[in-house]
């Protein structure tokens, strides 16, 4: 066992290794055990404790392991970092493992395809996973916005936000299975012609209940929003022509300008609804499926305000952090490929890429020289089609064409660039140096088959060359040539020496053989339409290439010398299609060219008709390719021509011409131009991550789905538990815990039953590893330290950056014994850059990564109770509270803040729990100024934390930016800016009450549910009195009036009522007079007292008293309690509530109403979370 956690061990873990009780664990620790992750018999009682689950779970992942010893190592070590709760996995694992076929990760990501079978696929992939006890997320930009056409049905499309619906009712379905299960993550691009539905989608509070929603949104869009300019939407790489439908105006889009100009911003249809419009002017868009990028921004920030959602991610700062690009390519994007048609040059000559894709193995493909890549190939993985999607045609001035998706970057002049946003005059890169070969063919037989392309015709039963005027010198050597190619002998047809036929009366000389068409077509050198490069011969060996260019260019190719056009040699051709195969077979020898089209266009012209006469005939237009400058001297190198004059007429210009200005091997882009929709296809290059497709210089930005279909193994460590006194951390144990720790999550992957193959493929290929933290605010407390301050931060920046290297050394190691992640290849550059630039790994060990990620620091709401730890990286939420219910009282008590107060507090004694629980309440203003809650660190100060925390994660940091009830809409945008400012990928925020409504839907059982009456003061609650009829004072009254002491003072209120209800409140003291008015007025127009008591409990304050078994933070609850307790006492019921709400930072952090245990659920890290039956709203 490790010596750093054997010195830690107390008796008390010793007797739970042994299988004792676990005496250590407190009440509720234990209750959460019992509910949540024991095995249970026939009737539902927990059959396990502590120790037995971790027996079952250390068991269940040393199965990984290789050997027997390996295994009994592995079992000991990590029961007892288990058993101490020094770390413990995610809550599927603790539950699952030991089951058969087990799934043991927290959550999936998932691909959403664009066609109605796909999304029912997608909803049942949903369902297995949820039923499992996994979570989902998933991007919906991929599918068809609202009102597209949808060809198959010639329907429309109902947009991303409608089928959501179906996953989210998926899910509910699901839950209802008994085992809470099932919690989605929708995102959607901020570049989506259904963004706003996207936006405004959870306004009503009842809709996507089984989702968090958030934007992704691009630096792009952010300059747009910084400049105040308008911005396009786009699907499928193509701008979105049709106008943008707003759910808030329930109209197209527009925004309203005041006098000042600025713009009114929306929040949801009641904001709309309720404007004036008499003194604002509309701005429609400049076109159709444009937005105003900062009015769109603001619709987020002040939905966000009102109602918690949506969340941002900052999609450009995530896939900067992407060490997996080379082979995912960029997360949550579209995948940038090329189409099958796309000639890729390869060590074996010039391929399709759907051929390759078809053969499916890995490749060696050529790369341009000004990378520095010596030889000129690099090995690369093989061809893989990503998917159907929109496809774009590159032509460019020079004559080579690509088709592609618009995300694929050419390599141009200034670097990189898609090429949906290349420019006409840009210059891109086409090879310049010779590239590959293939190994079949002979230089006669490219000589034959070029020839024939250029001065040769079929017909039904033979080859025919034909060689006019002084070439017909060349006639005997090529019917040596066919004689050696298709000797007597081949096949069953006639069999005779092929010989030259001499016509006198055309000046011709002719080959005409039967053998020689079958071994052409058979054999496919030559394709039928005559007209076109085969593919065998792009394929070709070095000499069969060069012989089928001499052979073309002796036959239709001149030199060409004179002061018009200069230098050059010129080939025509009727047939552009044949021209630009040649020009990719002459790049392959380092020949740059250019291509004319149209030199001389269609008409009609008398030529002789073939029976010594002559005919008028229908000529098509003729294209010419063009070789000139330094290419003629590679050209006449390279190629050269057959017959002798044309050969020295060539040498003699290259001779002449020795200033010849450098070939600089660009091309310049002529257009880009929508070209359909189609399968694409990609590979991996990571040498120079490029490839050269059609002679151009492109990116290997390939995406082999690999984002999609990856999970969440995730398992956290408690920090608060490795306090020094001394050292303030044990740095010592830590790093041991982190190497064991990281070697489970490594070994779930291995032992997981995956719900989906594809799931299991893509996991075992990258074998994501997110080891994360929990017990950071009670480290602070420990440490004395404040949640938020600058030393808060210093601490984060220590013990994550010390977590993350630590982490990483351990999966160098696991990779050493058991071998690299399968994608490392594709990614070993950017792996190096990171582990020994960004963490500082030592460059002296290899780089063997077993993992492609190894942090992220997930919600730990549930595990956290277990380790009886603050949670994540959050702060505390209170320091104690009780409440009492249908399931009883539960109490909670922070130990830390009741030893402050110089209280011993026993965890698994009840008594002891309630005295100190008790005494914490009413002293809670005597705790140490670092014994700091939630709602009183400022939302700047939690976007602080959550910068630190991301600066040494790997992946993401699940954590809930904190703001007070009265934020501003402005303050949440500043927030929002900041993050994106200190390199935070995401940021979610929740405001104290803007899920109010929640909690009222909730309880409510005999009236309808009530919407969010929103953040104006003027607008009235959607509340129905029950007379319209207003209530007169009697003369007399009765009532009962209460002093309490209040923050120094005392507060006196009085109710009265008549006997039935509830018709005067007085308030005196440190409270507004008109707070008792203004209940008065709302009890006597026929308002329950209920409702007049949430209102007035949603007023919150920095002082706290204990008042009738309840908490409250300010006079006007005090108010409220007042007139609920003469409310029960008229109707018989006893002072107390049935249902207390939490002291002050729990009921500000509130969210609603704990499904299973009717407790409050507390928000934290992006989720919902029940700290007395251990219930979260993420599992």
């Amino acid at each position: 066992m490790s010596t750093v956690i054997e010195k830690r061990k107390d008796r008390i873990y010793r007797s739970a290794l042994k299988g004792s009780n676990a005496e250590a664990l407190g009440l509720n620790a234990r209750r959460v055990i019992a509910k949540r992750y024991s095995l249970k018999d026939a009737e539902g009682r927990p059959l396990e404790e502590w120790p037995d689950i971790v027996r079952r779970v250390v068991g269940a992942i040393a199965q990984a392991e290789t050997n027997e010893a390996a295994r009994r190592a592995f079992y000991e070590a990590m029961s007892e970092i288990m058993l101490g709760r020094y770390f413990i996995p995610n809550t599927p694992c603790l539950v699952n493992a030991g089951k058969p076929r087990g799934q043991l990760a927290a959550c999936f990501v998932l691909e959403v395809p664009d066609s109605i079978e796909g999304i029912m696929e997608h909803a049942k992939r949903c369902a297995l996973i949820h039923k499992s006890g996994g979570g989902t997320g998933m991007t919906y930009e991929f599918i068809r916005p609202a009102g597209s056409l949808v060809r198959s049905s010639h329907g429309q499309a109902s947009g991303p936000v409608s089928f959501m619906q179906i996953v989210n009712t998926v899910t509910e379905t699901v839950k209802q299975g008994g085992v809470r299960r099932g919690a989605n993550m929708g995102i959607l691009r901020v570049t989506h012609p259904d963004i706003l539905r996207f936006i405004h989608a959870k306004n009503d509070q009842t809709s996507l209940t089984n989702f968090n929603i958030s934007v992704t949104v691009t630096d792009r869009f952010m300059e747009a929003v910084d400049r105040g300019e308008w911005f396009q939407l786009e699907f499928d790489g193509r701008p979105w022509e049709r106008p943008i439908y707003d759910p808030v105006q329930e109209g197209d889009y527009c925004v309203w300008r005041r006098e000042d100009g600025s713009t009114v911003t929306f929040a949801d249809r009641k904001d709309f609804l309720r404007t004036d419009f008499s003194t604002l002017r509309r701005e429609d868009p400049p076109r159709p499926g444009m937005v105003y990028a900062p009015d769109v921004w603001n619709r987020i920030v002040a939905s966000a305000h009102r109602y918690a959602e949506p969340g941002v991610i900052f999609i450009d700062e995530v896939n900067r952090h992407n060490h997996m690009m080379a082979s995912m390519g960029p997360i949550y994007a579209t995948n940038p490929c090329v189409t099958a048609d796309a000639l890729i040059y390869t060590d074996q000559g010039l391929v399709r890429a759907g051929e390759l894709f078809r053969q499916g193995q890995k490749v060696s493909v050529v790369v341009d020289g000004r990378f520095g890549h010596e030889p000129a190939v690099a090995q690369a993985s093989a061809v893989f089609r990503t998917g159907r999607r929109p496809v774009f045609r590159l032509e460019t001035i020079e004559g080579y064409v690509l088709r592609a998706t618009a995300d694929h970057r050419i390599m141009t002049k200034r670097g990189w660039v898609e090429l949906g946003k290349l420019q006409p005059g840009d210059e891109i890169h086409i090879l310049n140096r010779k590239g590959a070969f293939g190994t079949e063919g002979s230089l006669e037989l490219g000589r034959v088959t070029g020839w024939m392309v250029g001065d040769g015709h079929l017909t039904s039963s033979k080859a025919v060359l034909s060689f006019w005027g002084e070439d017909r010198a060349l006639a005997p050597t090529f019917a040596s040539y066919v004689n050696e190619l298709v000797p007597m002998g081949r096949g069953a047809r006639k069999d005779y020496v092929v010989g030259v036929a001499r016509i006198v009366e055309r000046n011709e000389a002719r080959i005409t053989s039967t053998r020689l068409r079958d071994l052409l077509i058979e054999d496919r050198w030559l394709v039928r339409e005559k007209l076109r490069v085969s593919e065998r011969v792009f394929r070709g060996s070095e000499q069969m290439q060069r012989g089928f260019l001499q052979g073309l260019f002796s036959a239709n190719g001149t030199v060409l010398s004179n002061l018009e056009k200069g230098a050059s040699v010129r080939l025509c051709s009727i047939s552009l299609e044949l021209l630009r195969d040649v020009q990719c077979l002459l790049l392959n020898f380092g020949i740059a060219s250019r291509i004319y089209q149209h030199r001389r266009e269609a008409r009609k012209q008398i030529l002789p008709n073939g029976r010594g006469g002559e005919g008028l005939y229908a000529c098509q237009p003729i294209h010419e390719l063009v070789i000139s400058r330094e290419n003629l001297r590679t050209f006449a190198r390279e190629i050269g021509f057959l017959q002798s004059a044309k050969q020295q007429k060539l040498e003699m210009i290259v001779e002449r011409r020795t200033r010849e200005p450098k070939e600089t091997f660009t091309a310049r882009v002529a257009r880009v131009t929508f070209d359909g929709v189609e399968d694409v296809f990609d590979l991996t290059e990571p040498a120079t991550h490029s490839f050269i497709a059609n002679g151009i210089v492109v990116h290997n930005c390939a995406e082999q789905a690999l984002h999609f279909n990856n999970s969440c193994n995730l398992g956290s460590i408690d920090l608060a538990k490795f306090y020094d006194p001394e050292r303030r951390v044990d740095w010592e144990a830590l790093a041991d815990t982190v190497r064991w720790s990281v070697r489970f999550l490594d070994n779930v992957i291995d032992v997981c039953g995956w719900p989906l193959p594809e799931i299991d493929d893509v996991v075992k290929r990258t074998r994501p590893v997110g080891l994360g933290i929990m017990g950071y605010a009670d480290l602070l407390l420990k440490l004395g330290i404040t949640y938020g301050s600058d030393e808060s931060i210093a601490v984060m920046d220590e013990v994550m950056g010390f977590i993350r290297k630590e982490a990483w050394l351990a999966s160098l190691a696991l990779g050493r014994e058991k071998g690299t992640f399968p994608e490392l290849e594709p990614n070993r550059d950017a792996y190096a850059d990171f582990l020994y630039g960004e963490v500082g790994i030592p460059r002296d060990l290899p780089l063997t990564p077993r993992n492609y990620e190894v942090t992220t620091i997930a919600p730990t709401g549930t595990i956290s109770l277990v380790a009886e730890t603050s949670s994540g990286v959050e702060p505390n939420f209170s320091w104690a509270y009780v409440r009492r219910d249908t399931l009883g009282t539960r109490t909670y008590v922070h130990t830390l803040a009741a030893e402050a107060l110089g209280l011993e507090v026993d965890q698994t004694d009840q008594a002891s729990i309630d005295r100190a629980a008790q005494y914490v309440v009413e002293h809670e203003e005597k705790l140490p100024e670092h014994f700091i809650s939630a709602m009183k660190i400022t939302a700047e100060q939690h976007v602080k934390v959550l910068a630190a925390a991301q600066r040494h994660v790997d992946n993401g940091v699940s954590k809930t930016v904190n703001g007070a009830a009265n934020d501003t809409v402005e303050s949440v945008d500043r927030l929002y800016r900041l993050a994106r400012q200190l390199g935070c990928k995401a940021v979610s925020y929740y405001r104290d009450g803007s899920r109010d409504s929640q909690v009222l839907n909730t309880v409510t059982v005999s009236t309808a549910p009530q919407q969010a009456t929103g953040t104006a003061s003027h607008e009235s609650p959607n509340l129905e009195a029950k007379s319209a009829t207003r209530l007169e004072r009697p003369r007399e009254l009765q009532g009962w009036t209460w002093r309490i002491p209040f923050d120094g003072q005392n507060l006196y209120v009085t109710v009265n009522h008549d006997g039935r209800q509830i018709l005067e409140v007085f308030a005196t003291g440190p409270i507004s007079g008109g707070v008792g008015l203004l209940a008065s007025k709302m009890l006597r127009g026929g308002f329950e007292a209920e409702e007049v008591a949430r209102s007035l409990n949603k007023v919150t304050g920095t002082h706290a008293v204990w008042f009738n078994q309840r908490l409250l933070t300010s006079p006007e609850q005090a108010v409220a309690e007042c007139i609920l307790i003469t409310a029960r006492r008229l109707a018989g019921l006893p002072d107390a509530a049935r249902q207390i709400a939490k002291a002050d930072d729990v009921k500000r952090a509130q969210t609603g109403v704990c499904p299973e245990c009717g407790g409050q659920l507390e928000h934290a890290s992006n989720c919902d979370t029940c700290r007395d039956c251990g219930y979260s709203k993420c599992k």
